[in-house]
């Protein structure tokens, strides 16, 4: 489904500089409720093409995640792009081979996958959910060079780290800070869950151009009390344990295995506290429809957040972590942040 639509405002009305969460993002992709989470009776793909008055455009689209990861869709995009600009032949070819990822004959799983086990307790994502819809805010977070070194040091300081990612250190901050903020009761398991890409990790890796759904989740957890009150290591190396079990070569054929062997089960949504997508590095931001390179933003939402990238007036590249969280609640995440960063 395509739709063309004309916005009576300038881009800069959106923010300045245009960071998530963007206004009236519901009109910039306004008939999108129509994308459900099957794939029945509705489209695949979205797209909403919305003309500012400054000549500028937004290009909003919602997909069926059954098709394609975030790594596929921007192989999509870049291809609509190569096209457009025009292109003969593609950089990179579209491949299916969705047999690669098929479980084996019996199915062995070889690993524990905690976002599939069965869970006894509440029933909700977080206790954040129970103030819907009122005092919800939004509010985006940056992480400049500056920040990323500053806490890179802090943490290489000590013997026990090495070899620490942005992903890892973004995550462990906000993750520590975001339970701190809501103030769980201190027996209370926390978890965090975030998809960690397996293309080129596999035993047999996948061919360059696929561009299905390549990734497993990895799940990190720890006892709220423990978490908040131990320093920022603490949640770092929860965090980098459980990147490097679903970075395992056969991690991805194990999940595969489970998955045949459960009958396709749901994620069990009341162990995950948290949700975090990184599609800072993506490729949506080399996306190029004619008019040069494109920003990419997301909006966030109370159990999850999604970094995303763009470059400051200094052309330095910028993550964004967007974060909605009750009005107090974010006052004391952000001091939490503030705290970590200027330590």
């Amino acid at each position: 489904m395509f739709v063309e639509a004309e916005a009576d405002v300038c881009l800069e009305y959106l923010g300045d500089p245009l960071t998530p969460p963007f206004p009236f993002t519901d009109q910039l992709h306004y008939d999108s409720e129509l994308m459900g989470p099957g794939v029945i009776n509705q489209p695949l793909l979205y797209v909403q093409v919305t003309r500012f008055k400054c000549g500028g455009f937004t290009f909003a689209h919602k997909t069926c995640h059954m098709i394609a990861d975030a790594h596929g869709w921007a192989q999509f995009l870049t291809a609509i792009g190569e096209f457009k600009r025009g292109a003969d032949q593609l950089n990179v070819l579209p491949v299916w081979d969705r047999h690669l990822l098929l479980a084996r004959d019996p199915p062995a799983p070889t690993h524990i996958h905690l976002e599939y086990e069965p869970f006894e307790g509440e029933t909700e994502y977080d206790d954040v959910l129970k103030t819907l819809p009122a005092n919800l805010v939004y509010r985006s977070f940056l992480f400049g060079p500056k920040d990323i070194s500053f806490l890179k040091k802090y943490v290489q300081s000590l013997k026990s780290m090495s070899n620490v990612s942005r992903f890892e250190l973004i995550t462990a901050a906000v993750w520590r800070s975001r339970t701190i903020a809501l103030d769980y009761n201190p027996d209370c398991e926390i978890y965090v869950q975030f998809p960690v890409n397996s293309k080129g990790k596999m035993v047999s890796p996948l061919p360059t151009g696929f561009y299905g759904n390549a990734f497993a989740r990895a799940v990190a957890f720890s006892k709220a009390g423990k978490l908040s009150s131990s320093p920022l290591e603490y949640a770092l190396k929860l965090v980098k344990e459980a990147k490097e079990k679903a970075r395992a070569s056969d991690f991805l054929q194990s999940l595969a295995d489970l998955s045949v062997l459960r009958g396709w089960p749901q994620m069990m949504v009341a162990r995950t506290k948290f949700l975090v997508t990184d599609v800072s590095r993506a490729g949506f931001q080399g996306v190029d429809f004619g008019w040069g390179a494109g920003m990419f933003g997301e909006k966030s939402f109370p159990w999850s957040t999604m970094y995303t990238s763009f470059k400051n007036s200094d052309g330095e590249e910028v993550v964004v972590v967007p974060m909605c969280l009750p009005e107090l609640t974010m006052a004391t995440f952000k001091a939490e942040m503030e705290t970590i960063i200027q330590a």
